[in-house]
């Protein structure tokens, strides 16, 4: 697989073993990276409100979970 030399202006902090094996990837696999890392990260934000707010309710949770992950442009009501 070829590869452009565009070079991201973030490139130089990056670990280049890391730019090599995104190179690599289908733009499905990374995807799924980005998937997994954003359930994660969603794991991790209920994690931290259910232990905030251990009473509220799923409905609740799921509201601020919301909230705090699209850094409040969704609402709570």
């Amino acid at each position: 697989m070829q590869h452009s030399d565009f070079q991201h202006e973030l490139s130089d902090r990056c670990d280049p073993a890391l730019i090599s094996i995104l190179r690599l990837q289908t733009p499905a696999q990374k995807l799924a990276v980005l998937d997994a890392m954003w359930r994660s990260a969603r794991t991790l934000v209920a994690a931290g409100v259910r232990a905030q707010h251990p009473n509220w309710s799923e409905a609740n949770l799921a509201q601020e979970v919301a909230a705090r992950m699209s850094h409040g442009a969704v609402g709570c009501a």
